[in-house]
């Protein structure tokens, strides 16, 4: 049997597979993630068992549909009560590290690391109880500043990226503490980038224009999606009434420039 290898994990947030140099993107530049890619694993079937944020990191931990654990919603996120990998791994004598953004309920939880470095989880453990009501047009209550955000794109900085810098320096410190370790572990860092707003230092900004970049493949009115689903989204984040193509280009240009590394 070979001996157990050390294994590092890296998590990026709102980061669609696709938008990747060594995935075939034809626009965003990925230099730095590509070189990883060639020499670690990139798992190109993998898909995501939900859309929203916190069930999709339990679903990503405990390897089970959000369905079979209760964890379907951002008001119901991961709180330690069912068993992940990582406490499989720690009760194997394999200790898991984590750092940086995992979004469960609270560090206060049994989250099954052998420790938790400058991690980020829901604020006081609450989630977004809003997201629990049933939808209606007189019951729930549109989102205003998701639009806002999208349309905060372009130069300078978040604390989202303040922070993942400092994730950087936590792991890279880690590694130079572990490295002759030689018993096997487990490395988590997980960013909270690419995530609106959509910020980058000029050069960065720079290099992609928003007049070049690409509308979506649904952008014309005649090949949109009609299904209820899409409407509600369309109310619920205040573009009802629809986005010019200068808004687009521009959210499409900071997503890029929010995933250059």
């Amino acid at each position: 049997m070979p001996a157990p290898r050390n294994l590092i994990l890296f998590v990026t947030d709102n980061h669609a597979r696709d938008f990747l140099g060594a995935a075939g993107h034809t626009v965003v530049k990925t230099p730095n993630l590509d070189r990883l890619a060639e020499r670690g694993t990139r798992f190109e079937n993998a898909y995501a068992a939900t859309t929203l944020c916190c069930p999709a990191r339990a679903a990503m931990a405990t390897g089970k549909y959000p369905h079979q654990t209760g964890y379907w919603d951002n008001a119901t996120m991961y709180d330690g009560t069912v068993k992940t990998w990582h406490h499989h791994l720690r009760d194997a004598d394999i200790p898991v590290t984590a750092i940086g953004k995992l979004h469960y309920r609270s560090t206060a939880d049994d989250n099954g690391f052998a420790e938790e470095i400058h991690t980020m989880h829901v604020v006081d453990g609450v989630g977004s109880p809003l997201t629990l009501l049933r939808a209606t047009k007189e019951g729930v209550p549109t989102r205003a500043g998701h639009k806002a955000i999208y349309g905060n794109s372009g130069k300078g900085e978040t604390d989202y990226q303040v922070y993942d810098r400092q994730i950087t320096e936590r792991a890279v410190a880690w590694l130079k503490d572990n490295a002759d370790n030689p018993k096997p572990w487990v490395l988590v860092v997980s960013y909270p980038s690419p995530h609106p707003p959509f910020r980058a230092d000029a050069p960065i900004w720079e290099a992609y224009p928003p007049a070049e970049m690409p509308l979506p493949k649904t952008w014309n009115a005649e090949d949109r999606y009609d299904h209820p689903a899409m409407a509600y989204l369309a109310r619920m984040n205040q573009t009802i009434d629809g986005i010019d193509e200068t808004f687009m280009r521009n959210a499409y240009a900071g997503y890029c420039a929010d995933h250059s590394d």
